[in-house]
């Protein structure tokens, strides 16, 4: 099995990403060789594979590999527990693993080097391709080429990639930060300092799960750590992460944890922090539907099913607050972007009244940092065909003011390029998402 590191500015990475198994060019041909590197199915489930793509059934070969490929990485990532998995993707909770969209799943697996960079673009891609075909609107069947490329992805990735969850080098991490002290001078701290975004939000969100889901010594040792990583890396943080812990604070007020608001005030008065906590519930509301809206963004039917999340964050109110900005934009935005395959006509309508609402101020701070946080946005800036990119100029056109002088080079360029229809947008987008996923 191979082993391709992150590299973090030629320093060790903090944990290393399994990069997946290696099948020879001749092998990728022919689907009963690539079959042969399967080791994560059974005979039985091989051969319904193997059958139907034989019998030029490609969709119905390519579903079942891809949803068997998925129950292998939800399998993995369950043994981290629901509640860590709500704490990285953002949520308060969730109910199943099933709650999360599949590209969430993909991203989530980078983050915890379960995949790597390589294997995150080409399972999105497949992600994306499979939920076309699916769309119950789209009459067309997937072809052979496709279907036998995606199955040499998951092959690669997932179904012969047999790797043990439990010796994967962040959950050596992950135990070290409620097993022993860590202090500002720790090698982890100084790394993390310079490494891609990903590193840190990982880090900030495992410590933040970790504080509710351990108890006496090791919760100390947790409460101790976050007061550690948080101070140093507070300048590096994105928003929605400092909004993490502010939050983490307000639970803490409300369930009558001493231990925790001791230790958040502490961090909070350090870094100046107070004007990340949310001032009331109706933020969190909103955060909710948006990420709901994101998540069915992602998944199939996804043009059928946009349209109730955008006319339930419309009706929400008339005014987007502050604290929800982030991810009621990100919602909106990937939404009239769209994908290769077009966009969600229905939901058009509301998105647009919920983009009226946008104030200049928050315009202003979207462009300023929030766009350089948001890795779905970047993405789908970077990898835009001529259909998407151009519903995005046109967005900005209609709503963006054209007057804003940003402090950030690369916020600027891109707010810059934007307007003036420049094809250098997608150049910025992906020297942005460099520095969240790495290079």
């Amino acid at each position: 099995m191979e082993n391709n590191l992150i590299i973090v500015n030629d320093n060790k990475p903090l944990w290393k990403a399994y990069g997946g198994i290696s099948i020879s060019n001749k092998d990728s041909l022919s689907i009963e060789s690539i079959s042969s590197y399967i080791k994560v199915l059974s005979k039985k489930e091989t051969s319904k594979i193997v059958n139907a793509f034989n019998n030029e059934m490609y969709d119905m070969s390519i579903e079942y590999a891809w949803n068997r490929a998925m129950k292998k990485l939800d399998s993995r990532l369950e043994i981290f527990g629901l509640n860590f998995i709500a704490e990285m993707v953002g949520q308060l909770n969730i109910d199943s693993i099933d709650s999360i969209s599949k590209k969430e799943k993909i991203n989530l697996a980078f983050e915890l080097g379960m995949i790597d960079n390589t294997a995150q673009i080409k399972l999105i891609q497949a992600n994306e391709l499979i939920n076309h075909y699916m769309s119950d609107n789209v009459d067309d069947e997937m072809g052979m080429l496709d279907s036998l490329k995606i199955i040499v992805d998951i092959t690669q990735y997932i179904l012969g990639n047999d790797i043990d969850v439990n010796s994967i080098e962040f959950k050596t991490f992950r135990e070290d930060l409620k097993s022993k002290q860590f202090k500002s001078s720790s090698s982890e701290v100084e790394l993390l300092k310079s490494s891609p975004y990903f590193f840190i939000k990982t880090t900030i969100r495992t410590l933040l799960n970790l504080i509710k889901t351990t108890e006496d010594i090791e919760k100390t040792l947790v409460l101790n750590n976050s007061i550690i990583f948080i101070e140093n890396l507070w300048d590096n943080l994105f928003i929605e992460d400092k909004k993490n812990i502010g939050q983490t604070y307000a639970i803490s007020i409300n369930d009558g944890d001493k231990e925790i608001f001791r230790t958040f005030s502490t961090i909070l008065e350090k870094v100046q922090g107070y004007d990340f906590v949310p001032e009331t519930t109706r933020s969190n509301a909103y955060i909710k539907v948006a990420k709901e809206y994101i998540s069915i963004h992602y998944s199939m039917n996804n043009f059928y099913n946009e349209a109730a999340y955008a006319k339930k964050l419309n009706n929400m109110g008339s005014v987007i607050p502050d604290f929800a900005l982030s991810q009621c934009l990100e919602a909106v935005i990937i939404s009239v972007i769209g994908n290769k395959y077009g966009i969600a006509t229905a939901a058009q309508s509301a998105n647009r009244e919920i983009l009226k609402k946008i104030t200049y101020e928050q315009w202003k701070e979207f462009f300023s940092c929030l766009i350089l946080e948001n890795q779905n946005i970047l993405e789908d800036l970077k990898f835009s065909d001529n259909s998407m990119i151009n519903r995005w100029y046109k967005l900005v056109q209609d709503y963006v003011p054209k007057d804003f002088n940003l402090k950030d080079k690369i916020a600027q360029k891109i707010y810059n390029y934007s307007i003036d229809n420049n094809n250098k947008l997608k150049n910025e987008a992906s020297l942005a998402l460099s520095k969240i996923i790495g290079k």
